[in-house]
């Protein structure tokens, strides 16, 4: 593998969704940041048309020619979470760096498969979480470890909104369980970056969303190595539109 620590990072899209969209949205400008888009692959003719347009880049519609690609060091696995150990193995055998967007994947084990073949690969595999670097997510974080206020014993988190009134396929909320696996990375991420450390016990139970017929929300309780317990609870059942009280574009 090509050594890219002295140089600027390629970086090659997988999937140009809804996700990626966002990406573009929040940075028009990227030429200040310490990486280049390469490069793009999708199924879908338009999207290809509009990346190429905007990025000069190089576009795929076969994620193996992405992966081959010499000038991608680093591929940001944005497709279906079905298929993203499928994609990330791929992505390892090629020597690439990976970013893959939450969940993970379906299943501990296909996270485990991911893990593996990173680590027998010689490269970096994360997830794409994103309030790690909230302003506000990472001065609690300091706060906390600073021990200003002393121990922490119990973080509480709760979110209530229209996450699953919004236009999503009902298939994939099924298939992610609704907000479980789309929305709870999100508040896993939040609490383990102020209250640190592994969680080592978890409980959980969901209820239920009769108008999509899907998993609508859950409560969860985690305990850290710390001794630090944690309460998530989401309730994606609500009808008024977040977009109104926040800048997220749906």
């Amino acid at each position: 593998m090509t050594d890219v620590a002295s140089r600027e990072l390629g970086l090659g899209f997988l999937g140009i969704g809804q996700a990626v969209a966002r990406i573009f949205q929040q940075y028009p400008d990227m030429s200040t940041l310490p990486y280049r888009v390469v490069a793009a692959a999708d199924t879908r003719s338009h999207s290809l048309a509009r990346f190429a347009t905007e990025f000069s880049g190089q576009t795929y519609t076969n994620a193996e020619q992405l992966c081959a690609d010499p000038s991608v060091d680093v591929v940001y696995i944005a497709t279906p979470p079905e298929l993203h150990r499928e994609h990330a193995l791929m992505a390892a055998r090629h020597g690439k760096h990976m970013i893959v967007e939450k969940p993970l994947a379906m299943s501990i084990d296909d996270c485990t498969a991911m893990v593996e073949a990173a680590q027998a690969a010689g490269v970096q595999l994360m997830a794409g979480h994103t309030h790690s670097f909230d302003a506000p997510v990472r001065a609690m974080a300091e706060l906390v470890a600073s021990g200003e206020l002393g121990e922490l014993l119990m973080v509480n988190t709760w979110n209530f909104n229209d996450f699953n009134r919004r236009p999503w396929p009902t298939s994939e909320l099924r298939s992610t369980s609704g907000p479980v696996l789309n929305q709870g990375p999100h508040q896993v991420d939040i609490v383990r970056q102020i209250a640190g450390g592994l969680a080592r016990t978890v409980r959980a139970s969901t209820i239920w969303d009769d108008v999509r017929e899907c998993v609508g929300g859950y409560t969860c309780h985690l305990g850290f190595e710390s001794g630090a317990s944690a309460t998530l609870v989401y309730d994606a059942r609500a009808f008024f539109d977040v977009a109104e009280l926040h800048s997220w574009v749906a």
